[in-house]
């Protein structure tokens, strides 16, 4: 049975003797005995270390019957992780395909250890209770030793305790370091592998700009000496066409000076009223039509055969280009493929870092957490390294046993 301790009461005017205490808590354990009789009373100290530590003191049961566990987290591999890194990093693809295959490395740590503190109190009391304890150990009816309970723990054993939380405390530390050291060279792999990508896409666009260049004059080149050569097959057809359409067209103008005299006669002969003369001139002028329109279908045919020549020739001219043109358009066209291969890997990688970066930030946030948490072992305490030994009281009822002791 365990119940607060019994602190003197200020407001008294008697002072609170040992043997009131006593009493006192008699009452409390005669309460519950049952029909068991008193056999024994026994008064004893349990003995406590305030150790220095760390701005603070830690609180040593020297009996080592407390004992603290913590959970140390292992974190990843890094070495393994930034040789990696670093080996593809002027390698932009091998680069990125090595980051999503290492996305996952820093998800979580990889297994846990458990650290065992012996006689490190996990929860010591808050300043109050702690110099309340003190000014109890102070005062003459507690100076008394009991012989009961003896340290168990001695320096030695403390100062393993001291050494192995500050040990565990430098570690964290060193994880943290670690991970920072991990993210720091994940950002310097990342940069050389985007200076990588931004000098092979200088490369790509200088190397395309010439080629492109150099396919241009040659354009231009053929197409002046194609130009030449089309202008002169032009000129040899139109000349041919005209030679063959002059006699026609000459040929045409006399057709139709003659139709225009041949249908003044007809208009002539209507008014004079000369039937027999005036159908001999409808009948000539319907032959002299049908010839002028054998002319004019031969004028035509031979335009149409000139134009279809013509076409042919700038169509031929165009074809000659063409090949090269579309060596032009497919330099271009590979130019801005790769351009944009690069931006993909670029923001690939940008994303696949991202990833891994907030995964390291994680670990370390949870080692930050560790960290200050340890701080909950400190008591706000500065009198430096004091032993002291708690009273307590045994009452033996039989089979039943009461400690009263403090909190």
């Amino acid at each position: 049975l365990t119940i607060p301790y019994v602190l003197d009461d200020r407001s008294r005017g008697q002072p609170f003797t040992r043997e009131l205490e006593l009493a006192s808590l008699y009452i409390v354990g005669d309460t519950r005995r049952g029909t068991e009789a008193l056999e024994a009373a026994s008064f004893a100290t349990y003995p406590i270390l305030f150790k220095l530590y760390d701005g603070g003191s830690l609180m040593v049961d020297l009996l080592g019957l407390h004992k603290t566990s913590l959970k140390y987290d292992i974190i990843p591999d890094v070495e393994a992780f930034i040789k990696a890194i670093n080996k593809f990093s002027v390698e932009p693809k091998k680069y990125l395909k090595t980051l999503k295959g290492l996305s996952g490395h820093f998800k979580d740590f990889t297994g846990q250890e458990t650290l065992t503190f012996k006689g490190l109190v996990a929860h010591p009391p808050n300043p109050r209770e702690i110099n309340c304890l003190l000014e109890r150990a102070k005062t003459q009816e507690t100076k008394v030793i009991s012989a009961i309970f003896s340290p168990i723990l001695g320096n030695k054993e403390v100062k393993s305790v001291v050494n192995s939380l500050k040990k565990h405390n430098k570690t964290l530390e060193q994880d943290q370091k670690t991970l920072e050291k991990t993210k720091k060279s994940l950002q310097e792999s990342q940069d050389i592998a985007r200076k990588v990508l931004r000098e092979e896409k200088l490369n790509i666009n200088d190397s395309s700009a010439k080629i492109q260049e150099q396919l241009k004059r040659a354009i231009e080149k053929k197409r002046a000496r194609l130009k030449k050569k089309m202008n002169r097959e032009t000129a040899r057809v139109r000349e041919a066409y005209k030679r063959k359409v002059g006699p026609l067209r000459e040929e045409r103008t006399k057709r139709k000076r003659k139709l225009t005299r041949a249908e003044k006669r007809i208009s002539r002969l209507k008014s004079e009223d000369s039937r027999e003369k005036l159908d001999s001139e409808k009948k000539s002028l319907i032959e002299q039509k049908k010839k002028f329109g054998e002319l004019e279908r031969a004028v035509k045919s031979l335009q149409e055969e000139r134009d279809a020549e013509i076409k042919a020739l700038t169509g031929q001219f165009k074809d000659e280009l063409k090949g090269d043109e579309e060596k032009l358009a497919d330099e271009r066209s590979q130019t801005l493929d790769r351009l944009e291969e690069i931006k993909s890997i670029e923001v690939e990688i940008l994303a696949e870092a991202k990833a891994i970066s907030g995964q390291i930030d994680s670990l370390n946030r949870r080692k930050k957490k560790k960290l200050k948490a340890v701080d909950k072992y400190k008591s706000e305490l500065d009198e430096g390294d004091l032993e002291i030994s708690i009273p307590f009281y045994v009452f033996h009822f039989g089979q039943k046993r009461f400690d009263f002791h403090p909190p």
